[in-house]
């Protein structure tokens, strides 16, 4: 496998906090467009409602705005690695909940509605913790590719999850691509 870290723009993977933290978020922005794409899929399939598919993106970032000057504080006055792992295991713990309710066939579109608007409000903390966490790792000078390397992990989950989804979905069906 190559040594990235030769590429000016990837130096900044040399620090072992910085790459930890970007490799927790590869897996978890290509975890969270396969969830994204499972539910929107499972309600579409219970209620036959296309508007009830858009009510998860509505949910999702509906808390965002509201809880984004209060996250920008935590961010700013807390240890930002007890942030982010608190964040992720909210967000466990929520997944964790659905895939009981999917599984005991228990799932109302509903349960997904309140599951991401809960993951929209952890979001509002995940972003600026997360984004200070870089800075505070890769420093003035190698922020502008630390911050590329986010928008590539950012874009790539964009295009894997939704590829990677679709295809659990006919293989395994809800069960095993929302586990």
């Amino acid at each position: 496998m190559p040594d990235l870290t030769r590429i000016p723009a990837f130096d900044v993977l040399k620090n072992g906090d910085f790459r930890t933290l970007w490799t927790v978020k590869v897996v978890n922005e290509v975890s969270r467009r396969i969830e994204l794409l499972t539910l929107g899929y499972l309600v579409l399939r219970m209620t036959d409602s296309p508007f009830q598919v858009g009510l998860i993106a509505v949910f999702l970032n509906l808390p965002r705005p509201f809880f984004s000057l209060f996250a920008g504080l935590v961010a700013d006055r807390l240890d930002r690695r007890r942030v982010l792992i608190g964040v992720h295991a909210i967000y466990s713990v929520i997944s964790t909940v659905l895939l009981l309710l999917i599984v005991m066939g228990a799932v109302e579109p509903w349960h997904v509605f309140i599951a991401v608007f809960l993951q929209g409000s952890a979001k509002a903390l995940d972003d600026p913790s997360r984004r200070t966490a870089i800075f505070d790792l890769a420093g003035r000078e190698r922020l502008a590719s630390a911050m590329s390397l986010e928008t590539i992990n950012n874009n790539s989950g964009k295009i894997a999850g939704p590829l990677i989804g679709g295809v659990l979905i006919a293989s395994t069906g809800f069960v095993g691509s929302y586990a």
